[in-house]
């Protein structure tokens, strides 16, 4: 674990004392953490105090007494925005995970704890706290109806990661690791493009993205809002491997490309809209659709 030159203020809000303690012995010993520690929500707000020390990150337990863990992210959040929040539990509540996700925590992790990957994750959720401040207020969730869950979010690879880890939560006990790797990969690639290609990296410009839980599979929806393109009109990658490179070199597009036929590959179904801006990828759970059998 590490961070940058300055000294970072980390506040770990958990009930249990032991892990609260491993939390807080683990940060200590790198030297660019302050860590300070809080056994319940009340306590965790008084470090919110106009005239204590910035929070910049807060471990917050999901189940805590009084006021439960993703009551005090809004607060968190409410009192300062920049305050980078990691979400932490060994019990899995998909209404407090999403919600937790709305109010703009930035990771969501399971106990046991790995220390190296929550190191890993805080860094990260440093890193990049600044600078979501402002697009973390026109972030939308919609899960209204159970096993369904739709994130609307601006146009930066943060979010397309938040949604990852958070739906991967939800759903570790659906599927299959080989089932969530290739919704992953999935998920990652066609998300990618739409950030990148289809709304060319205009911050302005959002991203929507979804999933539906069925009893037999499951299925993603990812829309951008640039011009579209024609999947069709694709060359397959895998052909000339070498001319594909170059060819996309020549137009300013970086060495890839494999997204579209990767995510046709790895999913059972994959569909565009007309426009080429909207596309449906299903992935059946534990047997393939009778048409590809």
């Amino acid at each position: 674990m590490g961070g940058d030159s300055d000294p970072k203020r980390i506040l770990v809000v958990d009930d249990d004392d032991s892990t609260r303690r491993v939390i807080i012995e683990a940060l200590s010993r790198t030297g660019t953490y302050e860590p300070v520690g809080a056994p319940d929500a009340e306590t965790a707000l008084r470090e919110f105090d106009r005239d204590r020390p910035e929070i910049d990150a807060a471990i917050v337990d999901l189940h805590l007494p009084g006021m439960n863990g993703d009551e005090l992210v809004a607060r968190m959040r409410e009192l300062s925005p920049s305050t980078a929040v990691v979400v932490i539990t060994g019990f899995r509540n998909d209404g407090a995970i999403l919600k937790c996700l709305e109010y703009g925590a930035a990771d969501y992790l399971t106990k046991p704890l790995d220390l190296q990957v929550l190191g890993r994750t805080l860094e990260r959720a440093l890193g990049r706290r600044v600078r979501l401040v402002d697009d973390d207020r026109d972030v939308e969730l919609r899960a209204q109806a159970k096993g369904w869950v739709e994130l609307t979010a601006p146009s930066d690879f943060e979010y397309l990661e938040r949604f990852r880890t958070f739906t991967e939560t939800l759903l570790a006990t659906d599927m299959d690791e080989e089932e969530r790797e290739a919704i992953r990969l999935a998920t990652d690639e066609i998300g990618t493009n739409a950030v990148e290609w289809g709304n060319m990296g205009d911050r302005a410009k959002k991203v929507r993205i979804s999933y539906c839980l069925f009893d037999d599979r499951i299925t993603f929806k990812v829309e951008d809002e640039g011009e579209g393109f024609d999947p069709e009109a694709l060359d397959d990658p895998t052909i000339d491997p070498m001319a594909h490179i170059m060819a996309r070199l020549s137009k300013g597009k970086r060495a890839g490309g494999y997204g579209v036929y990767i995510t046709k590959n790895i999913m059972d179904e994959v569909i565009y809209s007309d426009k080429g801006n909207v596309v449906v990828m299903t992935k059946y759970l534990g047997r393939a659709p009778e048409a590809n059998t």
